[in-house]
């Protein structure tokens, strides 16, 4: 089974005051967090949509394939249309996020293994909390390349389509979206 992996890295930190992904924590940039570990899962493909040219660099180092959003401006659904602009044809996608630097390898492999059991819809949850990344079957590729604006691929779960995986401990969905959400980050112990 082929599953290729897409991290969107392209948001505008418009919360945050400055680019989020270039922030330190420990002694990484808090994107090459996801870089590292998508590096680590052997996936057909890793595919890197960044707006930015330090970020796409860092995806360059690790032979990932990269593609420049220069319409970041119109929101997640346009990194996830480039995305799969350079995608083949696969059976599943996985979109990761790239600000989520606690996430663990065996959430991944999990999320991976029930997607080769149940071909549907897989994300990790932490109680009622979903969160990311989120593997969709090959079978999404049109809907998703449809959206539009700000629309990520959340849009499309509806009830029946989707099996969650469970994660142990809530810090693994936590996305930094604000200096206080770094800063809750950065005095966690990793």
């Amino acid at each position: 089974m082929k599953i290729s992996a897409i991290i969107m890295a392209s948001g505008q930190s418009k919360r945050f005051g400055e680019n989020k992904l270039l922030k330190k924590y420990g002694n990484k940039k808090i994107c090459e967090y996801t870089m590292d570990l998508v590096e680590e899962i052997p996936f057909h493909e890793k595919i890197l949509v960044s707006a930015y040219d330090e970020v796409l660099k860092l995806g360059e180092k690790r032979k990932m394939i990269t593609v420049k959003n220069n319409d970041n401006h119109r929101g997640k659904s346009r990194s996830i249309d480039l995305g799969l602009e350079k995608a083949e044809d696969v059976d599943g996608y996985l979109f990761f996020v790239a600000d989520q630097p606690l996430l663990k390898k065996e959430t991944v492999e999990k999320i991976i293994d029930e997607f080769k059991k149940k071909r549907t819809i897989v994300l990790p949850r932490w109680k009622n909390q979903r969160g990311n990344p989120v593997l969709f079957p090959r079978r999404y590729k049109g809907k998703l390349q449809a959206l539009d604006g700000d629309k990520g691929g959340a849009c499309l779960i509806k009830e029946g389509n989707h099996f969650f995986v469970e994660v142990e401990e809530k810090e693994e969905l936590w996305d930094i979206d604000t200096k206080e959400s770094y800063e809750r980050l950065i005095t966690h112990e990793r």
